[in-house]
């Protein structure tokens, strides 16, 4: 009935007082033990652990690190968590190399567009170019202000209109008034030898008169440019 693998009284004696000193009782297999001596069974919670000590100290890592048991979901470096780049198209695999690519993109234009970085611009000639921020106004300073041909006494003009005032006399008046400007001079035709003249010049309009061969004010279809400077 007892099973204490003793035939004397003295020996049974020996293992209950042994026995009871472990733990108050005679079974050999419910002893107070080291836990690492202990037994756990993984299935459920598979920590890799065989033992209760193991899956203590598993447990108390993993909870050290982020308050779960889930080995893949620690806390990183971003340099050492992938990023999917599919939709950024950022050229790059972790978040780390995401974030850098995204801080110097923002830095040159505040997008992640490569193809539209602030470039050099110069201003060519006849060209001015006026930086406000990222925002450039760019104006066309064409030195010609006015241009126009005077056919049959009719004023086609750009930049001024034409009086005829008879006899070869003509105004042409400017749009505009520049702060100085110079006036070009062409007649047409073949009837013979013209001389074209600027006889009066004010700020914005001046005087033109025709000769013909003998000095005498005369009619012709003529042109003219305006340049300023």
């Amino acid at each position: 009935a007892s099973s204490l693998g003793q035939t004397t009284v003295q020996g049974a004696i020996d293992v209950l007082a042994a026995s009871n000193a472990a733990d108050l009782d005679t079974d050999p297999n419910n002893e107070i033990q080291d836990a690492a001596g202990v037994a756990f069974d993984d299935t459920a919670s598979s920590l890799g652990q065989t033992t209760v000590q193991g899956a203590i100290d598993v447990l108390a890592a993993s909870n050290a690190a982020d308050l779960d048991t889930d080995p893949n979901n620690e806390i990183q470096d971003a340099a050492g968590v992938a990023f999917d780049d599919t939709a950024s198209s950022l050229g790059q695999t972790t978040v780390q190399g995401a974030i850098d690519a995204l801080a110097a993109s923002n830095a040159a234009d505040n997008d992640t567009n490569s193809t539209n970085e602030i470039q050099n611009i110069t201003a060519g000639s006849g060209i001015t170019v006026t930086p406000t921020g990222q925002d450039f106004e760019v104006a066309v300073t064409n030195p010609i202000i006015a241009t126009g041909v005077i056919i049959g006494g009719v004023d086609n003009s750009s930049g001024a209109s034409v009086t005829d005032n008879g006899s070869g006399s003509y105004t042409v008046n400017l749009s505009i008034t520049p702060s100085n400007y110079v006036v070009q001079l062409t007649t047409i035709g073949n009837a013979g030898a013209r001389t074209i003249q600027v006889t009066t010049k004010a700020a914005n309009q001046f005087g033109v008169q025709i000769y013909d061969g003998a000095g005498t004010i005369s009619n012709s279809d003529w042109n003219y440019t305006v340049i300023s400077f």
